[in-house]
């Protein structure tokens, strides 16, 4: 399984940028929600990280968004930060649950999670 190789490689950026591009390139998009359903937090980081990284098909993105809204609320501040960036590309502007979640991940307790989610609501607000 996925998760098995990925605690050997988390220190090898070198090889985390090779498995983000073996998503680019067509690898099983099962394999990365198998990476944000893991119960490591590393695990579960680098599946977010990659999912911001990548190009989810918007029909098969369901399954992902779902996920992302659960990890926006992860106790893990990494896990916050990278699922917010990954989570951005399918807000709905007018939702204003996607506006509300920003606001309140705006006065987060972590200085990178409150930034991207300032960044994200700044650029939501001029589409």
């Amino acid at each position: 399984m996925i998760e098995s190789g990925i605690l050997e490689i988390i220190k090898d950026s070198q090889r985390l940028t090779q498995l983000a591009d073996e998503f680019r390139q067509g690898r099983d998009i099962g394999d990365l929600l198998a990476l944000l359903n893991a119960e490591h937090h590393d695990i579960v980081t680098i599946g977010a990280w990659i999912a911001g990284e990548i190009t989810i098909d918007p029909a098969k993105a369901q399954p992902f968004i779902s996920r992302l809204q659960q990890l926006v609320n992860h106790k893990v501040p990494a896990i916050r930060f990278n699922a917010i960036g990954a989570i951005f590309p399918f807000l709905d502007r007018s939702d204003p649950a996607a506006r509300e979640m920003l606001v309140r991940l705006s006065a987060d307790s972590n200085e990178g999670v409150r930034r991207i989610a300032q960044a994200a609501l700044t650029r939501m607000s001029q589409m």
